[in-house]
């Protein structure tokens, strides 16, 4: 396939064909309808590209450097400069869409972390119900939370009185 030079077109209607893609993103209803448009739109390796890139967002605003984001992801520093460029002097594109991710990822581990403590804990007892009816024993059962451990570390230590 021959290479486009866009540049070569005017601006008009370079916003018409992109406004036109931008529409038919957002008219996508289902995440199989997205996977399915970018596997037809797409290469492989343009997919692979475009997710290195986000890969790479999310490590440089995890604090990662340049050399360990290079040695993971096995891609250049250019490559990780220009990500660390739209990043800070983009519209705020990334940083949008990767907080949705982040906070997405942050719900999916507490779910996850809950429905694990959820499994070491008798069905019948106080947390089992209020596991099961949250809304019933909601602020009760955040007050048998605070004050669950209260007293504790009293309990170990040896009283001692003077003579």
């Amino acid at each position: 396939m021959a290479k486009f030079d866009h540049y070569s077109m005017s601006p008009q209607e370079k916003n018409k064909i992109l406004n036109e893609l931008y529409s038919i993103v957002i008219s996508l209803k289902t995440r199989e309808q997205i996977i399915n448009f970018f596997k037809d739109v797409l290469t492989s390796s343009e997919a692979v590209m475009l997710a290195r890139r986000i890969q790479i967002a999310k490590m440089l605003l995890q604090g990662y450097g340049y050399i360990e984001i290079s040695n993971k992801l096995k891609t250049g520093i250019d490559t990780i400069a220009r990500v660390q460029c739209w990043l800070k002097d983009g519209f705020g594109g990334y940083l949008q869409a990767l907080e949705k991710v982040v906070k997405k990822e942050e719900m999916e581990t507490r779910r996850k972390e809950d429905m694990e403590a959820r499994k070491n804990v008798d069905p019948n007892s106080f947390e089992g119900l209020a596991y099961r009816y949250p809304l019933y024993f909601g602020l009760s059962y955040e007050i048998y939370k605070m004050f669950k451990g209260y007293g504790r570390e009293k309990r170990g230590r040896k009283c001692t009185r003077r003579k």
